[in-house]
């Protein structure tokens, strides 16, 4: 192999392994989110509402970076906005946060359908799910050799 093939070479299998982990991203951003919508506390269902997922393309490469949020702007039922809520849940709601709040009637039922609902719901999610992305990314790498 001449040195231009293998420096083609070498490029087909960067553009591959970047495509391919954009991909890895998006698809647990989605299930990051899905996840911590399972977890959030629930009464009118405005703060699982407002947890967002977004991807963008930026930079010449098209190199894609992933958000996982809460959209603390988006307004609640009563007109309010969801941010300073969605804080106090996510840091103070018992189980995982402080245990400045427990959960109401509409959460404890979703808890008893399955959910693991508490506090620190965003956090949990991606804490939970990083690991998949490393092992996804370990083997599409493994897959491009």
């Amino acid at each position: 192999m001449d040195i231009d093939n293998l420096s083609g070479s070498l490029i087909q299998v960067g553009e591959k392994t970047v495509r391919g982990v954009a991909g890895i991203m998006q698809e647990a951003g989605k299930e990051i989110q899905k996840r911590a919508v399972e977890y959030a506390p629930v009464d009118e269902g405005d703060l699982e509402n407002a947890i967002k997922y977004s991807a963008e393309r930026t930079g010449r490469r098209g190199r894609v970076m992933v958000f996982i949020f809460i959209d603390e702007d988006m307004p609640t039922s009563d007109g309010k906005r969801v941010g300073s809520y969605a804080r106090k849940m996510h840091e103070q709601l018992a189980p995982y946060g402080t245990g400045r709040y427990n959960l109401g009637p509409k959460s404890r039922e979703k808890r008893d359908a399955g959910a693991d609902v508490g506090g620190k719901f965003l956090e949990r999610a991606i804490n939970e799910l990083r690991g998949k992305v490393y092992e996804r990314v370990d083997q599409l790498v493994k897959r491009i050799k």
